[in-house]
């Protein structure tokens, strides 16, 4: 009974065999045979009990009952006979009582040879080999009776005649002899008797026998059926239990991320069809693995996921949700790449991606393109919390902030025969609003990706950083949902190319968790300083931009004012000012 499988390279051949529904359905026709065939000889036992019953109730009891009814009648008419002789023995004689005694004695005689003759006609058809000698003795019984019958008529016919002619000495000794062949004849009665019991004890024997038979038989069928169910069952369940804990085992690596099993279909049966079902799901699996580990080189692996798992071709549609954006660059690295061999030039590009898309994937982010050396990045449901986007951002553009000291050092290696430190500068733009996300594109290719204002603000944020000499800027809307987990500073309000409106703008100077005096007390300065800018009190804002400085030593940002305020000094702004800084450049 081979079931099941191996673990192999490749199939083999096949055992033919039936399923396991048919080697259950032909155990089951076994043993339905074996009940069968015992319930038919049971049956058959039990009617050899019902045809020792009928015997009993056709022959044996009828005959004991006829039997019994001459032996009364015999006896009645003993009784008469015994009245008439003591009728003769009165003086005078009654002959008027005697000659009726003598009419029913007479008559007791033909009722007596009537019940002998029904008796012997009783049906003895099929005796069984044990009652048919008892058969032949009690027919040998009867007739003995009949002619006993006969003979004591006509000795008693003697005997009352020879009393009627006085003869009476002749009579007694006639009667002496019925008295004697009576003795011999009351042994009959008792070997009759024997017959009945030895019949009666054959019977009940015989149903002994038969059910003691019965009983057997069955007993043993049913241990045979018990033992036979229980071999086949174990031998099942260990045909089964084996291949089953083998799948089993190699679901738990599959489940673990090995895909590297295999399972040899060894049978044609259930087991061997989940064996092969097994082996087509892993080949699946290891098909999606391969798209997955494939893809995910070009497509953020979770984006990859998402798609395989989907049944149909996903549609070009998007979902609008708040997100935030980040693009990042090197300003210096794409120039230092163009003066080295293009093969150089490229490994380095590379590394340098790979390098500063690392906290991208630490921080939950999704890349969603690269442009020469510019990085753009996402974050938001389902990659993310519902409020987590914009503190992750913060903390990625801080990550990518603190690899700048290595960027610089082996950028230098690569790129500069002299050794000398690479002169870049990191810029990373921040937006948190409104998007469309989802697939888009033609029918032909799509790209996950996201659109909107919130996008553009994000890139032209990158490129302020060179206005302020800042590395991170973000938006009003990144700067409040982080502002617990992160520390920042108002830098402007500005109006970007291609948009109207005025953005407020935030740098990032760090972690809370990490803030140290010195930028806590920098904000402080910094804030005073852009009020009393805008309240275009150039003297004393001046002040507070040099004590940022002074603060913080090449501040950017505070260089930044002081320039405005020497131009506005000159060349005060309009009456109308609202304080917001026009940026000209992308």
């Amino acid at each position: 009974m081979a079931s099941g499988f191996e673990t192999g390279e490749g199939d083999g051949s096949l055992k033919p065999g039936l399923s396991l529904g048919w080697r259950i359905l032909g155990l089951a026709m076994v043993l339905l045979i074996c009940l069968t065939s015992v319930a038919s000889f049971s049956l058959y036992r039990l009617s050899n009990v019902r045809d020792g019953i009928d015997r009993l109730n056709g022959y044996w009891f009828p005959m004991t009952r006829d039997i019994s009814e001459i032996d009364e009648a015999v006896l009645a008419q003993r009784l008469a006979f015994e009245r008439i002789l003591n009728l003769y023995a009165m003086r005078p004689l009654p002959e008027e009582q005697i000659a009726q005694e003598k009419q029913s004695w007479i008559k007791m005689g033909g009722e007596i040879d009537s019940l002998i003759s029904s008796t012997r006609s009783l049906p003895t058809a099929d005796p069984n080999e044990g009652d048919g000698a008892l058969v032949a003795s009690l027919s040998a019984t009867l007739a003995s009776i009949a002619d006993r019958q006969k003979a004591a008529r006509n000795q008693a016919h003697q005997i009352l005649t020879l009393m009627a002619t006085g003869r009476q000495g002749e009579a007694d000794a006639l009667l002496a002899v019925v008295e004697t062949d009576e003795v011999a004849f009351e042994k009959t009665i008792e070997t009759r008797q024997g017959v009945f019991e030895t019949a009666f004890r054959n019977a009940a024997r015989d149903a002994a026998k038969h059910e003691s038979q019965v009983l057997h038989v069955n007993a043993i069928a049913t241990a045979l059926a018990v033992v036979f169910g229980l071999v086949f069952a174990i031998l099942t369940a260990a045909k089964l239990t084996a291949p089953i804990r083998q799948l089993m085992e190699k679901m738990r690596d599959v489940g673990s991320g090995n895909l590297d099993v295999h399972l040899r279909q060894t049978s044609r049966d259930e087991v061997g069809s989940l064996t092969h079902s097994f082996n087509d799901m892993v080949v699946k699996l290891q098909q999606k693995d391969t798209i997955k580990k494939t893809f995910g080189k070009y497509v953020d692996s979770r984006i990859v996921e998402q798609l395989v798992e989907r049944a149909e071709e996903p549609q070009t549609v998007g979902k609008n949700q708040v997100m935030t954006v980040l693009f990042q660059d090197v300003i210096g690295l794409e120039a230092i790449a163009q003066r080295l061999n293009p093969e150089i030039g490229l490994r380095m590009i590379n590394r340098y991606l790979t390098q500063m898309s690392a906290p991208v994937a630490d921080h939950g982010g999704i890349i969603d393109k690269f442009i020469d050396t510019m990085v753009m990045a996402f974050w938001g449901m389902p990659f993310t919390g519902e409020e987590d986007h914009a503190k992750m951002a913060c903390a990625c553009a801080l990550a990518q902030v603190a690899l700048m000291e290595d960027l610089c050092r082996w950028v230098s290696l690569a790129g500069n025969a002299d050794g000398k430190t690479a002169p870049l500068a990191l810029q990373v733009g921040l937006a948190t609003g409104p998007l469309v996300v989802g697939n888009m594109g033609s029918e032909q290719a799509k790209s996950y990706t996201v659109m909107g204002d919130t996008v553009n603000i994000a890139s032209r944020l990158k490129g302020a950083n060179k206005e302020y000499g800042t590395q991170v800027l973000m938006t009003r809307e990144t700067h409040e949902l982080s502002e617990t987990h992160m520390v920042t500073r108002e830098i402007d309000l500005i109006k970007v190319v291609g948009k109207d409106e005025p953005v407020r703008i935030y740098e990032l100077l760090g972690s809370a968790a990490g803030a140290v005096t010195q930028v806590t007390q920098l904000q402080g300065l910094f804030q005073e300083a852009l009020v009393s800018y805008r309240e275009q009190t150039w003297s004393k804002a001046q002040e507070l931009f040099e004590a940022c400085l002074h603060a913080r030593p090449g501040d950017g940002p505070s260089e930044a004012y002081l320039k405005r305020i020497a131009i506005f000094r000159k060349t005060p702004p309009p009456g109308n000012w609202d304080g917001v800084w026009q940026l000209n450049k992308k």
